[in-house]
């Protein structure tokens, strides 16, 4: 198993993602603290083809 690190444009968008994260695999994460251009990274442990999945269709759905 894998671990990924996301970044997300604001603080916002992270508690978001953190959230589904956390209901949809009962998983925590790690987020990074507010960078200066405003971002945030969220790190999640244990990824497998499942979770994966999850991600790659989480991230489809915000950039469209």
């Amino acid at each position: 198993m894998e671990s990924a690190t996301l970044t997300f444009n604001n603080v916002e968008m992270a508690k978001t993602f953190a959230i589904a994260w956390g209901r949809r695999t009962l998983c925590g994460c790690d987020m990074s603290r507010v960078k200066s251009d405003g971002s945030v990274s969220v790190k999640v442990y244990d990824v497998d083809s499942k979770k994966k999945e999850f991600i790659d269709n989480y991230i489809k759905t915000i950039n469209s």
